[in-house]
């Protein structure tokens, strides 16, 4: 049976002759196409019109290195949607890559114009750069309450590969005790050095670290480090650790950055791999820092060892600053580059990129065959407050600090007369 009627059921109508259809002038059908294509076109440029946008705001980026060249290209990305600001204005952002440490600085002291062109937002590699800042009356007033995460990268201790998996990875113990900040450093007091772990040949434990001052990752293990109940702040006492730590760090393999510990450390390994593995053991490390270096193929690759009492993460905080000079329509650009950036297509470039998601998701490349694991047991510390933070740093930068001593002694003739009642000369 056909859709509708059945085919041997005859129609009721009476049959006769039909009046045929009234032809139209090809003519008139060619008007009335073109009126009908006409009115469509005019409409379509009407919407056009309706959803363009005129004019242009930019908002200011001023990022960390290490995440600055993929929001760049996501900056790019975003740019080709056609963003506009609520009153049509066409919205961009420019990304400016500076240094998190140095960000915090500028913005404590008062930005001035030596200083560049000023910021509309500032994305630092972790909030203790947002706490060192805050710490500055000027820089707290422009620092927001609202600092939403757009990528993490946990805090790990470094080690070469072969001597992760020589310790259990990825489930490494120090003797009878899991791999913590404090046991990091006993085990580099140990006299029997890798002898107690099977390997003589690796000669002592050797425990680099980077400058807090400027290193994130040396920030968040000197913090860990000291601050031994979690309260987020540290105590006179517990500044101590600072002293044990130093003493243990091997003075060769402390460095400003990872990145220079990280040239050190193959530039031992050029000769052979005995000699890279006697150079340094264990360092403080972003996470994101081993997959970028092992997707280098370098001689030595690094292995993540999350240490069991954690440590702060790289949150890299999106902040867009309550600065007088930050226009409505800069604040709105921004705000449309963040809701892009914790949207699926920027997650995914940041992931790629060697970063977890702002909701700590990861992708099929954080697997044990790049050094890291996908779930993390220990949860992420929390920033000690911007007061402990700025005396962590000044204690460390106290005790590193280079001192030069200038003896003068007299050696003139004078030197040779009596002191009263002492019986001796000068």
């Amino acid at each position: 049976m056909a859709y509708g009627r059945p085919a041997h059921i005859r129609s009721h109508r009476r049959a006769g002759s039909r009046r045929r259809p009234r032809r139209i002038a090809p003519w008139i059908s060619v008007v009335i196409v073109s009126a009908l294509v006409l009115s469509g076109l005019v409409v379509g440029y009407q919407q056009l019109l309706a959803r363009a946008c005129s004019g242009q705001v930019t908002a200011r980026v001023v990022a960390a290195p290490s995440i600055a060249q993929p929001l760049d290209r996501l900056a790019t990305a975003w740019l080709a949607s056609e963003p506009s600001t609520r009153d049509g204005t066409c919205a961009r952002v420019l990304i400016e890559s500076r240094d998190s440490a140095e960000v915090a600085g500028l913005l404590a002291a008062g930005w001035n114009k030596r200083s560049g062109e000023a910021p509309d937002v500032w994305v630092p590699v972790s909030s203790a750069w947002v706490h060192k800042a805050a710490a500055s009356e000027q820089a707290a007033a422009l620092l927001p309450d609202d600092r939403p995460s757009i990528a993490r990268s946990p805090t790990v201790i470094a080690m070469p590969e072969p001597m992760a998996e020589a310790l259990g990875w990825p489930e490494p113990r120090l003797g009878d005790e899991e791999v913590r900040w404090a046991t990091l450093v006993e085990v580099s007091g140990d006299d029997r050095g890798w002898a107690r772990f099977d390997h003589p040949e690796w000669g002592p434990f050797r425990l680099g670290m980077t400058d807090p001052a400027r290193s994130t990752a040396a920030l968040h293990a000197l913090t860990a480090l000291l601050d031994t109940d979690d309260d987020g702040e540290v105590a006179d006492d517990e500044l101590e650790g600072a002293f044990r730590l130093r003493e243990a760090i091997a003075p060769d393999v402390y460095h400003e950055t990872t990145e220079q510990l990280l040239t050190k450390l193959e530039e031992a390994a050029a000769a052979d791999e005995t000699a890279g593995l006697r150079h340094v053991s264990a360092f403080p490390a972003l996470e994101y820092e081993i997959l970028v270096h092992n997707g280098r193929n370098p001689m030595i690759p690094l292995t993540a060892v999350y240490p069991a009492d954690g440590a702060a993460e790289a949150d890299f905080p999106y902040l867009v600053l309550r600065a007088e000079w930050s226009t409505d329509q800069a604040r709105q650009a921004a705000a449309g580059f963040l809701a892009f950036l914790r949207g699926p297509q920027a997650q995914e470039e940041l992931r790629t990129a060697g970063f977890r998601g702002f909701d700590q998701t990861t992708d099929e490349g954080f697997t044990s065959d790049v050094g890291v694991v996908g779930t993390l047991a220990a949860p992420a510390r929390t920033v000690p407050v911007p007061a402990s933070v700025t005396r962590t740093i000044e204690q460390w930068t106290a005790l590193t600090r280079s001192t030069n001593v200038l003896l003068l002694l007299d050696v003139s003739g004078t030197m040779a007369a009596d002191v009263p009642g002492t019986g001796q000369t000068r």
